[in-house]
């Protein structure tokens, strides 16, 4: 029996290969390593290993396990197999048959750092391919391949996916404490039924008037117009349009039907959602007293979810089709506090319930209309903004799984926006979305066209590039969702005590049994991006291509469709010319490299089509630990559509 051990020190591996009882001290937490007992014998038993092995074989073993780091290690890495293969420290490989085959390779920084360009690998020799290519950016090795943005595109789906943008206050003020205060009792019942719609029911709200500022808050006049049980629905008065028809609604003002029209449709829905996300808490945060409330002992709505329309940031334009389209703020859930400083200064703005708040001139919104006739109304609700009111929901159950009931302190805004788009994918379809509303439609072509501006589990504050990180963290969950059971996986997901990638592995580990680790599946994910869709299949690589199908209680149905990332659906155009569109994930040329390889993040890279059944391609050292390489070998294909 051979035993070996290995220790770790800093960044080097020392293997000691033992036969079976045999007895080893070592001083930790020092450079050397003193072998107390038996030196001579341990020299004879590797000669011993070495011969019994082939010369050849050995010294492979040897340097794969020197070579192998801990996030590479077999039980956390995907494993070699017929068309793909991980460089580790290698800095040469021999593949052969693959005659006219496609070779790609992509860099991955499975880290928390940025990796600059310098510290990258380069493939500087390949041999038996044929590296032209119009698949490709016309980038050489003397360029670099900076960060993009939506300014210097000429990609219109681009430009139209930025436009209805997401903003999510989803800060943590404070301590939660799981216990309820002695307040917990409720002495303010509100119904319903206790408010009158029109001015004898108004009430000024905070309403934030500046996107780029979470403190930017002012006191606006608000109205009900319309209300059920299970929202109030409240317009600002200057957005209103006296008229109870909704062909009056356009431009920024919106009708009383405009305002029902909402009422109807999220009491339609909201119940599906609660199912599969769960209930939104009814606890508010005392702050000042670290304690949990009754919200309706605070509340002058009550537990009553309220919907208030306005225009967000003051910035209606007739030719403006971007902006934000609605948010959620974690600040109405806290007790307000008007002399609330530092970071918890948006508590003086809160306004005590349960609330999230809509872009009134979206209400009119027709994105098949051009110039100023984006915003002339669609003689209803539009469709951005149906989607929009369970995107923003979602937001708020999660605050109340995750911080008010799981009492997580960290709650990154790419996993709860990755769930609140999962929320749009799994309800379009009882929505009764078009196509071209979808959360795919709007997602997946800047992903496409822009995957390496974020990384994975990366999420960009900056009001202009924060649509990157939405693109790829709906493209990963989008990805994860079908691949690990659907709605039962997202229900699992929303619902435990977990965040970030702690609760996409546990979810999963609930859905199925299977335990992955976070490496597996961002390297499944990039397979995904890889590999056409036919070829995935025949080889059992992850696709996005799979329909999942489920029924839920009341004979309720929902869904994940198929989404074939490489179709015309999600065609973009490069950057450097505007003649051809194309397909699928951009590919980089071979020898070029981004400035800054994202945490998390990765590029794809296309070296060619293998014109010999043997290849050869050689890599510079490694730098940076957390940069890893991966080739991949699939059937040709195209990606340019004229």
């Amino acid at each position: 029996m051979l035993h070996f051990l290995l220790l770790r020190d800093y960044m080097r591996m020392y293997i000691f290969f033992l036969p079976a009882g045999f007895t080893v001290f070592v001083l930790t937490g020092a450079k050397l390593f003193f072998i107390i007992e038996g030196m001579r014998k341990f020299l004879f038993t590797l000669v011993l290993v070495m011969v019994s092995f082939s010369f050849t074989g050995c010294l492979q073993f040897l340097l794969s396990m020197m070579s192998a780091d801990e996030n590479e290690s077999s039980q956390t890495d995907l494993g070699n197999s017929e068309w793909y293969y991980n460089l580790g420290d290698n800095t040469s490989v021999t593949i052969d048959n693959v005659l006219d085959k496609e070779i790609i390779f992509v860099k991955f920084n499975n880290s928390n750092n940025v990796i600059q360009r310098s510290d990258q690998r380069t493939l500087y020799y390949t041999d038996g391919i044929d590296t032209s290519s119009d698949k490709i950016e016309s980038y050489d090795g003397s360029k670099s391949y900076s960060y993009r943005s939506l300014s210097d595109a000429v990609d219109k789906a681009a430009v139209v996916a930025q436009g209805p943008i997401h903003f999510e206050h989803n800060e943590n003020y404070g301590p939660v404490y799981a216990a309820p205060s002695s307040r917990a009792v409720s002495t303010n019942s509100v119904d319903y039924k206790d408010f009158t719609k029109g001015y004898s029911h108004n009430h000024n709200f905070w309403a934030d008037t500046d996107i780029s500022s979470s403190i930017s808050y002012e006191q606006k006049a608000f109205t009900l117009r319309a209300g059920n049980s299970s929202c109030l629905v409240w317009v600002a008065d200057d957005c209103y349009r006296e008229g109870e028809v909704a062909t009056l609604s356009s431009g920024s003002k919106v009708t009383t039907a405009i305002a029902e029209s909402i009422a109807d449709t999220f009491a339609k829905h909201c119940g599906f959602e609660r199912e599969v996300f769960g209930t939104e808490s009814s606890m508010m945060i005392d702050e000042y007293n670290y304690a949990k409330i009754d919200m309706a002992s605070e509340s002058d709505t009550g537990t009553l979810v309220n919907i208030l329309l306005y225009d967000i940031g003051d910035d209606y334009s007739s030719s403006n089709a971007s902006g934000v389209i609605g948010y959620f703020s974690s600040k109405d859930y806290y007790v307000r506090r008007p002399s609330a400083e530092g970071n918890t200064k948006p508590l003086r703005y809160s306004n005590e319930g349960k609330f999230f708040y809509i872009d009134a001139p979206f209400c009119n919104y027709n994105s098949s209309a051009t110039g100023s006739d984006k915003f002339g109304g669609t003689g209803g609700v539009s469709q951005t903004v149906i989607s929009t009111l369970f995107h923003e929901f979602q937001h708020m159950i999660n605050f109340g799984n995750k911080v008010i009931e799981g009492g997580v302190s960290d709650n990154p805004s790419w996993h709860n926006e990755m769930l609140s788009m999962l929320a749009e994918d799994l309800m379009a379809q009882q929505l009764g979305l078009d196509a071209k509303e979808n959360v795919a439609a709007n997602r997946i072509p800047l992903f496409n066209r822009a995957y390496y501006n974020s990384g994975l589990t990366e999420y960009l504050k900056d009001t202009g590039k924060s649509i990157y990180s939405y693109s790829t963290a709906y493209a990963f969950g989008a990805w994860i969702a079908r691949e690990y059971g659907g709605p039962a996986f997202i229900e699992n997901m929303s619902k435990n005590a977990k965040t970030g990638m702690d609760s996409i592995t546990d979810a999963i580990y609930a859905t199925t049994g299977e335990s992955v680790s976070p490496l597996v599946l961002y390297k499944k994910f990039i397979q995904a991006c890889v590999y056409r869709n036919t070829f995935a299949q025949t080889y059992g690589y992850p696709t996005l291509y799979k329909k999942i199908d489920s029924i839920f209680a009341d004979g309720i149905s929902a869904g994940l469709g198929r989404i074939d990332i490489f179709s015309s659906d999600y065609k973009y155009q490069y950057y450097d010319r505007s003649s051809d569109y194309y397909t699928g994930p951009c590919l980089i040329s071979y020898d070029a490299a981004a400035d800054e390889l994202r945490p998390y993040g990765f590029t794809i890279h296309y070296v060619g089509r293998a014109t010999s059944d043997t290849v050869v391609l050689e890599f510079s050292q490694r730098q940076s630990s957390g940069e890893q390489i991966m080739i991949y070998v699939q059937d040709s294909f195209t990606n340019k559509i004229n």
